[in-house]
């Protein structure tokens, strides 16, 4: 079959990021064509990824690339959020930045520019994530440090510009084919601290939580003093200590946690401090590492290591004690790497049988189940339902976290109200206001006592509309409140925290409009 030919069909400025999803749409570059293949690759939280190819001036090697553009849903985001739109300039100039800067590990930024809908970032295809190759078992102990160092030298370079990357976590650094090169990649949180001078983690951030909660979420965003130092690359040093941490065990360096809350508070409270350390560590963590760990995760910026530089030292002084043999599972624990993977009927059979609502169907569960299986999750509770809506529990496919390739950072079950759009007499009319007005809105507000909202998806195989919310353990609902006994004062309390919430929706424009105990 002859390949179709390199002739411009189109222009950047008229691309559309639905278009990444056709094949064979052609447009010019600088001096390089570039050639949609029609081909989904990945979705993660702010960006969808697709297959591409380009060719010099058209002619010569054709080489493989990825696209990617901002998830429909971030754009709405900014279009309604003064923050989000703040934030999101600020990170369209670091990125051009990056973009200018030549370093053998930043992965290349061949195209970072506006089309007619989006915003196009083209960049080489590579291997695996370093993530994904430790939890294969590709790379030895040595070789993991050696391959984090490569990423950590780029850091250091952003840093030496004043760029803070934000998200330093093993997903964020690619490899390539022979996992003997690393690129630090993902520059989609990335800021210049040009443009942060003066403020701080509070007027900054304003109470949002961003990266990867865990791993590169340090405490002063978090924790209501600490929040108030100015914005440092002390952030991204805190993140190099979960980055080690997790070269050899997906369990987090906070031990386990049953939900976001419950992890935050960690967080907050800090694990290193004062270098007394509290960091869980499995028995495949080298020993040597703990220092270099703990300092980083100090729950003060000011202990933190100063410089990446000083982190390179000293894990280049520590390489020799580190295994450089094997590559076996000696060398990574996994809490869900060779766990049993419960059959899928019988699995739905389960949650059909616990479901606390008798009027919601064996066809209900499995449509959820094939809802959530797409976008990386598996129904595991029944709760029963909201205004008619079905709810259930769902956490990450355990195949997927033991593969490294859960496609989010956030691997927590969520509540998932999922709503049939073939039930309701104006669906569009739904989709359209969930995602250009309620969505927007409640990632603004829905914080402190409000679950939070993860994320809003349309699922177009069944048609459903899925709401992703943080898991809150033993979820209870208002109508249980007769069985609790509560004093005068404390049911005024509960009421209190309810009507701020509330109120916090009407600033925004915005009604609950179903306020009940249930």
């Amino acid at each position: 079959m002859t390949p179709p030919p390199w002739a411009e069909n189109t222009q950047i400025g008229l691309l559309r990021a639905d278009d990444l999803q056709r094949p064979d749409l052609v447009f010019r570059y600088g001096r390089y064509l570039y050639r949609t293949c029609g081909t989904h690759l990945a979705a993660g939280g702010m960006g969808t990824v697709s297959n591409m190819e380009r060719r010099l001036d058209g002619t010569g090697g054709v080489e493989e690339v990825v696209g990617k553009t901002f998830q429909t849903t971030y754009l709405q985001q900014i279009r309604s959020d003064d923050v989000t739109r703040r934030d999101h300039h600020i990170n369209l100039a670091a990125v051009a930045r990056i973009a200018a800067l030549s370093h053998p590990g930043l992965l290349p930024m061949y195209v970072a520019a506006p089309i007619a809908d989006n915003y196009l970032f083209v960049t080489p295809r590579m291997g695996g994530t370093l993530l994904e190759a430790t939890t294969r078992h590709k790379v030895t102990a040595r070789a993991r440090v050696q391959l984090l160092m490569q990423a950590l030298d780029a850091l250091g370079h952003l840093h030496d510009v004043r760029l803070l990357h934000r998200d330093f976590t093993l997903r964020n650094v690619l490899l390539d084919d022979r996992a003997a090169v690393a690129y630090l990649f993902d520059f989609d949180l990335a800021l210049s601290l040009d443009d942060v001078v003066g403020g701080t983690y509070a007027t900054h951030y304003r109470g949002r939580v961003f990266g990867s909660p865990g791993y590169s979420v340090p405490p002063e965003t978090v924790d209501p003093g600490l929040a108030e130092l100015p914005v440092t690359t002390a952030l991204d040093i805190f993140a190099v200590g979960g980055a080690l941490h997790a070269l050899f065990t997906d369990e987090m360096p906070y031990g386990k946690a049953d939900d976001m809350w419950g992890l935050l508070m960690r967080i907050g409270d800090g694990i290193v401090i004062g270098g007394k350390s509290s960091v869980h560590y499995p028995e495949s963590v080298p020993r040597p590492l703990y220092p270099i760990i703990e300092r980083c995760l100090e729950r003060d910026p000011t202990a933190r290591y100063p410089h990446v530089g000083s982190v390179i030292a000293d894990l280049r002084a520590v390489l020799p004690e580190l295994d450089d043999r094997s590559a076996d599972a000696r060398f990574y624990f996994s809490a869900t790497m060779g766990a049993p993977i419960v059959d899928r009927a019988q699995r739905l059979q389960s949650v059909y049988n616990r479901r606390r609502d008798d009027s919601i169907t064996k066809p209900q569960v499995e449509l959820a189940e094939a809802a959530v299986t797409t976008w990386g999750y598996e129904i595991q509770k029944c709760l029963g339902k909201v205004k008619g809506h079905p709810i259930y529990v769902a956490a990450p496919r355990v195949d997927l976290l033991a593969a490294g390739q859960f496609p989010d950072a956030n691997t927590f079950p969520k509540l998932v109200t999922m709503i049939d759009l073939h039930q309701l007499p104006d669906p569009r009319g739904l989709v359209d206001a969930w995602t250009q007005v309620y969505w927007p809105t409640l990632k603004k507000v829905r914080r402190g006592m409000m679950t939070t909202l993860h994320k809003v998806i349309l699922d177009t195989n069944t048609g459903s509309l899925l709401l992703f919310s943080e898991f809150i353990d033993d979820p209870r609902f208002g109508s249980q409140l007769a069985d609790v006994d509560l004093n005068v004062d404390g049911a005024l309390a509960l009421g209190f925290l309810i009507t701020r919430q509330v109120a916090l929706l009407h600033e925004s424009g915005m009604a609950h409009n179903n306020i009940h105990p249930g």
